[in-house]
Protein backbone atom coordinates (compact mmCIF):
# COMPACT_ATOMS: atom_id res chain seq x y z
CA UNK A 1 0.00 0.00 0.00
CA UNK A 2 2.95 2.20 0.47
CA UNK A 3 3.47 2.76 -3.16
CA UNK A 4 0.00 2.97 -4.20
CA UNK A 5 -1.26 6.63 -5.33
CA UNK A 6 -4.48 6.76 -3.85
CA UNK A 7 -7.17 9.72 -5.78
CA UNK A 8 -9.92 10.14 -3.99
CA UNK A 9 -13.28 11.16 -6.54
CA UNK A 10 -16.05 13.01 -5.51
CA UNK A 11 -18.86 15.66 -4.62
CA UNK A 12 -16.51 16.42 -1.17
CA UNK A 13 -18.53 19.72 -0.64
CA UNK A 14 -22.03 19.96 0.53
CA UNK A 15 -24.27 18.31 2.81
CA UNK A 16 -26.26 15.18 1.25
CA UNK A 17 -25.37 12.54 2.32
CA UNK A 18 -23.41 11.38 -0.53
CA UNK A 19 -21.19 14.31 0.51
CA UNK A 20 -20.91 13.65 4.09
CA UNK A 21 -20.50 10.34 3.43
CA UNK A 22 -17.46 11.25 0.71
CA UNK A 23 -15.58 13.95 2.93
CA UNK A 24 -15.58 11.99 6.46
CA UNK A 25 -14.47 8.82 4.72
CA UNK A 26 -11.85 10.32 2.56
CA UNK A 27 -10.46 12.69 5.62
CA UNK A 28 -10.11 8.58 7.37
CA UNK A 29 -8.64 7.11 4.43
CA UNK A 30 -6.05 10.24 4.19
CA UNK A 31 -5.05 9.78 8.28
CA UNK A 32 -3.17 6.86 6.90
CA UNK A 33 -2.09 6.97 3.39
CA UNK A 34 -0.90 9.82 1.34
CA UNK A 35 -3.72 10.66 -1.04
CA UNK A 36 -5.07 13.39 -3.74
CA UNK A 37 -8.62 14.80 -3.38
CA UNK A 38 -10.50 15.42 -6.58
CA UNK A 39 -14.02 17.42 -5.30
CA UNK A 40 -16.32 16.76 -8.20
CA UNK A 41 -18.04 20.01 -6.54
CA UNK A 42 -15.80 22.72 -7.79
CA UNK A 43 -16.62 22.60 -11.58
CA UNK A 44 -15.60 21.55 -14.90
CA UNK A 45 -12.67 23.56 -15.53
CA UNK A 46 -10.87 23.02 -11.87
CA UNK A 47 -11.59 19.44 -11.86
CA UNK A 48 -9.95 19.31 -15.64
CA UNK A 49 -7.23 20.90 -14.32
CA UNK A 50 -6.69 19.04 -11.05
CA UNK A 51 -7.19 15.83 -12.99
CA UNK A 52 -4.45 16.62 -15.60
CA UNK A 53 -1.80 17.71 -12.67
CA UNK A 54 -2.26 14.45 -10.73
CA UNK A 55 -2.33 12.35 -13.90
CA UNK A 56 1.29 14.59 -15.24
CA UNK A 57 2.93 13.48 -11.50
CA UNK A 58 2.29 10.20 -11.57
CA UNK A 59 1.90 9.64 -15.36
CA UNK A 60 0.51 5.58 -16.48
CA UNK A 61 1.57 3.97 -13.29
CA UNK A 62 -0.04 1.01 -12.27
CA UNK A 63 -0.19 2.06 -8.71
CA UNK A 64 -2.86 3.87 -9.29
CA UNK A 65 -5.48 3.62 -7.04
CA UNK A 66 -8.84 5.49 -7.71
CA UNK A 67 -11.86 5.51 -5.56
CA UNK A 68 -14.58 7.20 -6.83
CA UNK A 69 -18.20 7.79 -4.51
CA UNK A 70 -20.64 8.98 -6.89
CA UNK A 71 -24.14 8.16 -8.20
CA UNK A 72 -23.32 5.00 -10.55
CA UNK A 73 -24.07 6.63 -13.84
CA UNK A 74 -21.56 9.07 -13.38
CA UNK A 75 -18.61 5.90 -13.50
CA UNK A 76 -17.94 6.76 -16.69
CA UNK A 77 -15.28 9.11 -15.57
CA UNK A 78 -13.40 5.79 -15.50
CA UNK A 79 -12.95 5.23 -18.58
CA UNK A 80 -9.10 5.00 -20.15
CA UNK A 81 -7.95 6.38 -16.61
CA UNK A 82 -5.14 4.35 -15.74
CA UNK A 83 -4.85 2.14 -12.51
CA UNK A 84 -7.17 0.08 -10.83
CA UNK A 85 -10.37 1.97 -10.40
CA UNK A 86 -13.49 1.38 -7.27
CA UNK A 87 -16.78 2.76 -7.99
CA UNK A 88 -18.52 3.67 -4.40
CA UNK A 89 -21.98 3.62 -4.13
CA UNK A 90 -25.22 3.60 -2.56
CA UNK A 91 -29.04 3.78 -3.55
CA UNK A 92 -32.23 2.84 -2.55
CA UNK A 93 -34.18 0.44 -4.50
CA UNK A 94 -34.76 -2.88 -5.36
CA UNK A 95 -34.29 -2.69 -9.03
CA UNK A 96 -30.59 -0.51 -10.39
CA UNK A 97 -31.22 2.42 -12.88
CA UNK A 98 -30.65 1.81 -16.48
CA UNK A 99 -28.45 4.65 -17.08
CA UNK A 100 -26.50 3.27 -14.33
CA UNK A 101 -26.33 -0.22 -15.73
CA UNK A 102 -23.31 0.21 -18.18
CA UNK A 103 -21.02 2.75 -16.01
CA UNK A 104 -20.97 0.15 -12.79
CA UNK A 105 -19.42 -2.24 -15.73
CA UNK A 106 -16.23 -0.04 -16.11
CA UNK A 107 -14.52 -0.22 -12.50
CA UNK A 108 -12.52 -3.00 -11.66
CA UNK A 109 -14.26 -3.52 -8.36
CA UNK A 110 -17.49 -2.02 -7.08
CA UNK A 111 -17.71 -0.51 -4.01
CA UNK A 112 -21.32 -0.29 -1.89
CA UNK A 113 -22.10 0.22 1.78
CA UNK A 114 -24.14 -2.80 2.82
CA UNK A 115 -25.03 -6.27 2.07
CA UNK A 116 -28.09 -5.53 1.33
CA UNK A 117 -27.44 -3.42 -1.60
CA UNK A 118 -24.75 -5.83 -2.53
CA UNK A 119 -27.60 -8.45 -2.49
CA UNK A 120 -29.80 -6.11 -4.72
CA UNK A 121 -26.22 -4.92 -7.72
CA UNK A 122 -26.57 -9.29 -7.61
CA UNK A 123 -29.78 -9.85 -8.17
CA UNK A 124 -29.58 -7.26 -11.03
CA UNK A 125 -26.96 -9.09 -12.90
CA UNK A 126 -23.57 -8.13 -11.08
CA UNK A 127 -21.49 -10.38 -10.16
CA UNK A 128 -20.64 -11.59 -6.35
CA UNK A 129 -16.93 -11.42 -6.81
CA UNK A 130 -17.11 -7.93 -8.16
CA UNK A 131 -18.44 -6.35 -5.33
CA UNK A 132 -17.10 -5.64 -1.87
CA UNK A 133 -18.99 -4.23 1.15
CA UNK A 134 -17.41 -0.83 2.80
CA UNK A 135 -20.10 1.05 5.54
CA UNK A 136 -20.16 4.04 5.95
CA UNK A 137 -19.82 5.57 9.51
CA UNK A 138 -19.86 8.57 12.21
CA UNK A 139 -17.74 10.67 14.23
CA UNK A 140 -18.35 9.76 17.34
CA UNK A 141 -16.55 12.49 18.95
CA UNK A 142 -18.46 15.11 17.45
CA UNK A 143 -21.97 13.14 17.50
CA UNK A 144 -21.61 13.04 21.44
CA UNK A 145 -24.46 12.95 24.00
CA UNK A 146 -21.63 15.23 26.46
CA UNK A 147 -21.99 18.16 23.84
CA UNK A 148 -24.17 21.49 24.29
CA UNK A 149 -27.98 21.34 23.78
CA UNK A 150 -30.32 23.86 22.05
CA UNK A 151 -31.43 26.27 25.03
CA UNK A 152 -33.78 27.36 23.43
CA UNK A 153 -35.52 24.05 23.25
CA UNK A 154 -34.54 23.10 26.66
CA UNK A 155 -36.92 25.55 27.92
CA UNK A 156 -39.88 24.02 26.34
CA UNK A 157 -40.83 21.18 29.11
CA UNK A 158 -41.85 17.81 28.04
CA UNK A 159 -40.60 14.99 26.08
CA UNK A 160 -39.42 15.32 22.24
CA UNK A 161 -39.24 13.40 19.48
CA UNK A 162 -37.28 13.95 16.73
CA UNK A 163 -36.82 13.84 13.34
CA UNK A 164 -34.12 14.71 9.87
CA UNK A 165 -34.05 14.83 7.32
CA UNK A 166 -35.35 15.08 3.81
CA UNK A 167 -39.48 15.89 3.63
CA UNK A 168 -40.20 13.21 0.83
CA UNK A 169 -42.55 9.93 0.45
CA UNK A 170 -39.34 7.76 0.89
CA UNK A 171 -38.80 9.03 4.02
CA UNK A 172 -42.64 8.89 5.23
CA UNK A 173 -42.28 12.20 6.27
CA UNK A 174 -45.96 13.09 6.62
CA UNK A 175 -46.74 9.67 7.37
CA UNK A 176 -44.96 10.81 10.66
CA UNK A 177 -46.03 13.81 11.49
CA UNK A 178 -49.97 12.34 10.97
CA UNK A 179 -49.28 9.40 13.32
CA UNK A 180 -47.83 11.56 16.35
CA UNK A 181 -50.59 13.97 15.97
CA UNK A 182 -52.54 11.31 16.03
CA UNK A 183 -50.87 9.17 19.32
CA UNK A 184 -50.33 12.50 21.42
CA UNK A 185 -52.69 15.02 20.25
CA UNK A 186 -54.65 15.54 23.51
CA UNK A 187 -51.18 14.69 25.62
CA UNK A 188 -49.28 17.67 27.44
CA UNK A 189 -46.06 18.21 26.88
CA UNK A 190 -45.01 15.96 24.41
CA UNK A 191 -43.73 17.34 20.74
CA UNK A 192 -42.41 16.17 17.63
CA UNK A 193 -39.46 18.48 16.47
CA UNK A 194 -38.65 18.46 13.04
CA UNK A 195 -35.71 19.66 10.59
CA UNK A 196 -36.76 18.79 7.78
CA UNK A 197 -36.81 20.32 4.17
CA UNK A 198 -36.80 19.65 0.44
CA UNK A 199 -34.21 21.80 -1.57
CA UNK A 200 -35.63 20.23 -4.90
CA UNK A 201 -38.92 20.84 -4.78
CA UNK A 202 -39.38 24.70 -5.72
CA UNK A 203 -40.69 27.27 -3.36
CA UNK A 204 -41.24 24.62 -0.73
CA UNK A 205 -42.77 25.09 2.67
CA UNK A 206 -42.47 23.33 5.13
CA UNK A 207 -45.56 24.92 7.45
CA UNK A 208 -47.61 24.90 4.17
CA UNK A 209 -46.82 20.83 3.99
CA UNK A 210 -48.03 21.01 7.89
CA UNK A 211 -50.91 22.92 7.49
CA UNK A 212 -52.34 20.77 4.40
CA UNK A 213 -52.16 17.88 7.16
CA UNK A 214 -55.36 19.52 9.22
CA UNK A 215 -53.61 18.08 12.53
CA UNK A 216 -55.72 18.06 15.26
CA UNK A 217 -52.98 19.62 17.43
CA UNK A 218 -50.32 21.57 15.31
CA UNK A 219 -48.96 23.37 18.20
CA UNK A 220 -47.25 20.32 18.87
CA UNK A 221 -44.96 19.99 16.11
CA UNK A 222 -41.99 22.43 16.47
CA UNK A 223 -40.15 22.90 12.98
CA UNK A 224 -36.89 24.27 13.23
CA UNK A 225 -35.44 25.61 9.47
CA UNK A 226 -31.61 25.83 8.52
CA UNK A 227 -29.70 24.34 11.16
CA UNK A 228 -26.41 23.83 10.22
CA UNK A 229 -23.87 21.57 10.52
CA UNK A 230 -22.07 22.90 13.68
CA UNK A 231 -25.62 23.21 15.70
CA UNK A 232 -27.07 19.36 14.27
CA UNK A 233 -25.55 17.48 17.47
CA UNK A 234 -26.75 20.03 19.88
CA UNK A 235 -30.79 19.21 18.24
CA UNK A 236 -29.86 15.32 18.98
CA UNK A 237 -28.82 16.40 22.41
CA UNK A 238 -31.86 18.17 22.75
CA UNK A 239 -34.52 15.83 22.28
CA UNK A 240 -35.44 12.51 23.68
CA UNK A 241 -35.82 9.82 21.15
CA UNK A 242 -35.52 9.67 17.34
CA UNK A 243 -38.01 8.50 14.64
CA UNK A 244 -36.65 7.51 10.79
CA UNK A 245 -39.55 5.66 9.66
CA UNK A 246 -38.59 5.56 6.24
CA UNK A 247 -39.21 3.39 2.91
CA UNK A 248 -35.55 3.10 2.00
CA UNK A 249 -31.96 3.99 2.34
CA UNK A 250 -28.84 3.33 1.20
CA UNK A 251 -27.50 3.90 4.46
CA UNK A 252 -29.38 5.90 7.11
CA UNK A 253 -26.51 8.44 8.16
CA UNK A 254 -29.41 10.19 10.86
CA UNK A 255 -29.79 7.03 12.58
CA UNK A 256 -26.22 6.64 13.22
CA UNK A 257 -25.84 10.10 14.07
CA UNK A 258 -28.78 10.09 16.81
CA UNK A 259 -27.33 6.39 18.16
CA UNK A 260 -23.93 7.99 18.65
CA UNK A 261 -25.90 10.66 20.64
CA UNK A 262 -27.29 7.98 22.81
CA UNK A 263 -31.01 8.57 21.54
CA UNK A 264 -33.42 5.47 21.62
CA UNK A 265 -34.35 5.05 17.34
CA UNK A 266 -37.32 3.82 15.75
CA UNK A 267 -36.27 2.76 12.39
CA UNK A 268 -37.96 0.98 9.78
CA UNK A 269 -36.08 -2.67 9.55
CA UNK A 270 -34.94 -2.83 5.91
CA UNK A 271 -32.83 -1.67 3.37
CA UNK A 272 -29.51 -0.16 4.49
CA UNK A 273 -30.10 0.55 7.99
CA UNK A 274 -30.01 -3.54 8.04
CA UNK A 275 -26.25 -3.47 8.54
CA UNK A 276 -26.01 -2.03 11.87
CA UNK A 277 -29.83 -1.77 13.38
CA UNK A 278 -30.68 -4.84 15.52
CA UNK A 279 -33.34 -5.77 18.16
CA UNK A 280 -30.96 -4.46 20.80
CA UNK A 281 -29.92 -1.38 19.67
CA UNK A 282 -33.01 -0.13 17.79
CA UNK A 283 -36.91 -0.41 18.07
CA UNK A 284 -37.32 -1.90 15.12
CA UNK A 285 -40.86 -1.45 12.45
CA UNK A 286 -42.35 -4.22 10.61
CA UNK A 287 -42.95 -3.13 6.81
CA UNK A 288 -44.48 -4.56 3.50
CA UNK A 289 -42.98 -4.31 0.40
CA UNK A 290 -44.84 -2.24 -2.13
CA UNK A 291 -44.01 -0.73 -5.73
CA UNK A 292 -42.34 2.67 -6.25
CA UNK A 293 -44.85 4.62 -8.34
CA UNK A 294 -42.95 8.08 -7.35
CA UNK A 295 -40.19 8.87 -9.23
CA UNK A 296 -37.35 10.49 -6.74
CA UNK A 297 -33.76 12.27 -7.20
CA UNK A 298 -36.05 13.61 -10.45
CA UNK A 299 -34.06 10.91 -12.76
CA UNK A 300 -36.02 9.40 -15.54
CA UNK A 301 -36.31 5.31 -14.54
CA UNK A 302 -35.63 5.89 -10.69
CA UNK A 303 -38.96 5.32 -10.03
CA UNK A 304 -38.73 1.58 -10.21
CA UNK A 305 -38.84 -1.36 -8.14
CA UNK A 306 -39.66 -2.09 -4.99
CA UNK A 307 -39.43 -0.11 -0.96
CA UNK A 308 -41.14 -0.69 2.47
CA UNK A 309 -44.67 0.86 3.54
CA UNK A 310 -43.39 1.01 7.40
CA UNK A 311 -46.21 -0.06 10.28
CA UNK A 312 -47.80 2.94 10.98
CA UNK A 313 -49.44 1.26 13.83
CA UNK A 314 -46.27 -0.28 15.02
CA UNK A 315 -44.59 3.39 15.11
CA UNK A 316 -47.55 4.35 17.30
CA UNK A 317 -46.99 1.71 19.70
CA UNK A 318 -43.49 2.33 19.79
CA UNK A 319 -43.81 5.79 20.37
CA UNK A 320 -46.09 5.26 23.21
CA UNK A 321 -44.20 2.63 24.51
CA UNK A 322 -40.88 4.90 24.83
CA UNK A 323 -42.53 7.64 26.18
CA UNK A 324 -43.89 5.16 28.83
CA UNK A 325 -40.67 3.11 29.28
CA UNK A 326 -38.12 5.69 29.62
CA UNK A 327 -35.58 3.81 31.48
CA UNK A 328 -35.57 1.03 28.95
CA UNK A 329 -35.47 3.15 26.28
CA UNK A 330 -32.38 5.22 27.61
CA UNK A 331 -30.50 2.13 28.29
CA UNK A 332 -31.17 1.21 24.78
CA UNK A 333 -29.91 4.40 23.41
CA UNK A 334 -26.58 4.08 25.60
CA UNK A 335 -26.25 0.66 24.27
CA UNK A 336 -26.64 1.86 20.25
CA UNK A 337 -23.99 4.54 21.34
CA UNK A 338 -21.19 1.84 22.24
CA UNK A 339 -21.91 0.18 19.38
CA UNK A 340 -20.98 2.91 17.24
CA UNK A 341 -18.13 4.12 19.21
CA UNK A 342 -16.68 0.18 18.77
CA UNK A 343 -18.04 -0.72 15.37
CA UNK A 344 -19.45 2.27 12.91
CA UNK A 345 -16.85 4.94 13.24
CA UNK A 346 -15.19 6.22 9.81
CA UNK A 347 -11.98 4.95 10.55
CA UNK A 348 -13.40 1.13 11.17
CA UNK A 349 -14.86 2.30 7.26
CA UNK A 350 -11.40 3.60 6.48
CA UNK A 351 -9.46 0.26 7.81
CA UNK A 352 -11.98 -1.98 6.16
CA UNK A 353 -11.26 -0.41 2.56
CA UNK A 354 -7.25 -0.15 2.90
CA UNK A 355 -7.36 -4.00 3.92
CA UNK A 356 -9.23 -4.30 0.77
CA UNK A 357 -7.45 -2.61 -1.62
CA UNK A 358 -4.52 -4.63 -0.24
CA UNK A 359 -5.64 -7.52 -1.14
CA UNK A 360 -6.26 -6.23 -4.52
CA UNK A 361 -2.64 -6.23 -5.42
Amino acid sequence: MKNKNLLLVGHISGNTGYNIHTRNFYKAVGKQFNSTELDLSKGTDAIKKELFNYLGKYGNSQNNVTIMISYGRYFTFFNNLPGFNIGYTTFGSTIIPKEWLEPLKIPNKIWTTTGWNKQILIENGFKAKQIDVVPEGVNTEIFNPNKNSIPALDQIPGFKFLNIGKWEKRKCTKELIIAFDQEFHSEKDVYLVLSVNNTFMKNFSVSEEINKLSLKSPEKILVLNSISNDIIVSLYNSCDAFLFPSRSEGWGLPITEAMACGLPVVATNYSGPTEFITEENCYLLDYQLEDIKDLYFNWTDFGTGKWAQPDMEQLKFYMRYIYENRDEAIKKGKFARQQMVEKWNWQNAANIALKLIAQYE
